[in-house]
């Protein structure tokens, strides 16, 4: 039976951020009062606009995506993190790796 829980597994309480969600829900990014959901397609417009190819942008928010699927919200500190832990360098943006590259 996809999609059930085990039964041993027992309903998780409201503010527990490891409780499972159903695929379909959003996940909202939090910033500071403000929630909106995540939207991959931002991220990768985001992440191309810091000088990374389509390609390397949309395999980057597709991770990101999977990753937080299950969580009702997460920060963009978390994202921006995520993202860091996953394109490396390519993630800053490029004024900093300008910055890093000149200062060797």
């Amino acid at each position: 039976m996809a999609g059930k829980l085990p039964s041993d597994a027992g309903p998780k309480e409201e503010g527990d951020p490891d409780r499972l969600r159903k695929p379909s829900a959003k996940t909202l990014v939090a910033d500071g009062t403000a929630e909106r959901p995540f939207m991959r397609g931002i991220m990768v417009h985001s992440l191309m606009g810091r000088g990374m190819s389509f390609e390397g942008a949309y395999r980057v928010a597709g991770a990101v995506r999977e990753r937080i699927r299950t969580r009702p919200v997460v920060t963009r500190d978390e994202l921006r993190a995520l993202v860091t832990e996953l394109a490396g360098p390519l993630a800053e943006p490029r004024a900093n790796r300008l910055a890093a590259a000149t200062s060797r």
